[in-house]
């Protein structure tokens, strides 16, 4: 292989460099887990389960669309839909990064793109970070919220105690 023809190689398609660094790595190195939920309530209410989030343990008077979605927002995540699954739980699915979508990979995740398989079914990175700030502390989520008004006997943080995925795929490099 040429220098010039490596490198307009890499430069024209920012995807086939993802593949071959993933290829180069994936047998020695790269370490993949996969945990599997079956979250039946995600597939009824009509969800996307790469993009849904459980939430359980949310405070009665925060668990609607309006909160949750000012309470997200304020970390800079979006909801797309929300769907109460009882007075203390809630399924969010989560909206599109632009910054972080890529419509090639996911239309190839989907199937959808012509002659495609599947490469790797993760959570969306709206989910991977919401569950890195619940992991990071000490399995809670606490966010501003959006009820509250000063000199109210209002918290003027809400905590969530539970957060769970239907997939979750995590990555380590190995040695």
């Amino acid at each position: 292989c040429e220098a010039g023809e490596l490198k307009n190689m890499f430069q024209t398609d920012p995807n086939l460099l993802r593949f071959v660094m993933a290829g180069a790595c994936a047998p020695i190195f790269l370490h993949g887990a996969v945990k599997q939920n079956s979250n039946g309530e995600v597939m009824k209410a009509g969800l996307s389960k790469w993009r849904t989030l459980t939430l359980n343990k949310v405070p009665k008077d925060a668990n609607n669309e309006h909160s949750l979605g000012n309470a997200l927002q304020a970390v800079n995540l979006k909801v797309s839909r929300y769907h109460k699954a009882g007075a203390d739980k809630a399924l969010l699915e989560m909206a599109l990064d632009p910054r972080t979508f890529d419509p090639i990979l996911d239309a190839a995740d989907k199937g959808t793109h012509k002659g495609a398989q599947p490469i790797v079914s993760d959570m969306s990175f709206g989910c991977k970070l919401l569950y890195q700030l619940y992991v990071s502390s000490k399995h809670k989520i606490v966010l501003p919220n959006p009820n509250f008004r000063p000199g109210s006997s209002a918290s003027p943080e809400m905590t969530i105690g539970g957060l769970t995925m239907d997939r979750l795929v995590t990555w380590q490099l190995g040695t």
